[in-house]
């Protein structure tokens, strides 16, 4: 409870305009949402991406999201995440038009919730579902070098760049897929070893 807390007094100082879950079962729902809506604009832009870490693993193993993760991730080339943050670049505004929400933008990463559109009021930690925390995808960037791509600048971690192109379909709940890497196994390897 004191988790969930915590994270309602962040996203209140900071001003994050994120829709709340009221149970595990919709914030599930939301990250498949949000993976698909996101992965749905950056393809727009013409700019790949993939899932990644445990949202990767859930799909592969379990053919879901993992139920007790606190966010989706997904990845996608370095270059082509540089102006989603700006608020006049287009793709940003397209975001936006799609009641999403970007924030947290730091090099090489970026949180996006379901905008709060309809002044929602956040619940108390004392009402919540204290496994509920709120819903985020949270985008990395990974830079491609000739001897391969790595998973940001301070996480050298070698991929073999045949193993991520063409992407896949995996499914991410019964009703939404998203794309990921050809090789799934190799990915979730250098994850987790």
């Amino acid at each position: 409870m004191i988790t969930f807390a915590l994270l309602l007094l962040i996203a209140d100082s900071l001003g994050y305009n994120c829709r709340w879950p009221s149970n595990n079962s919709q914030r599930l729902e939301w990250l498949a949402e949000l993976v698909h809506r996101s992965q749905t604009i950056l393809n727009q832009f013409n700019r790949p991406s993939w899932i990644s870490q445990g949202t990767l693993f859930g799909s592969v193993r379990d053919g879901v999201i993992l139920e007790w993760t606190g966010d989706a991730d997904v990845q996608m080339f370095d270059h082509d995440m540089a102006d989603i943050c700006n608020s006049t670049s287009l793709i940003n505004m397209v975001f936006r038009a799609a009641n999403l929400t970007i924030y947290d933008c730091k090099e090489g990463f970026l949180r996006i919730c379901l905008a709060n559109v309809d002044n929602e009021p956040k619940p108390s930690f004392l009402e919540a579902d204290k496994f509920t925390p709120y819903a985020a995808l949270e985008l990395y960037s990974c830079t491609r070098r000739a001897d391969g791509l790595y998973l940001i600048k301070e996480m050298p971690c070698l991929w073999n760049f045949s193993t991520l192109f063409p992407l896949q379909l995996y499914n991410l709940s019964s009703k939404v897929k998203a794309w990921g890497p050809a090789d799934a196994i190799y990915f979730i390897e250098q994850y987790y070893g």
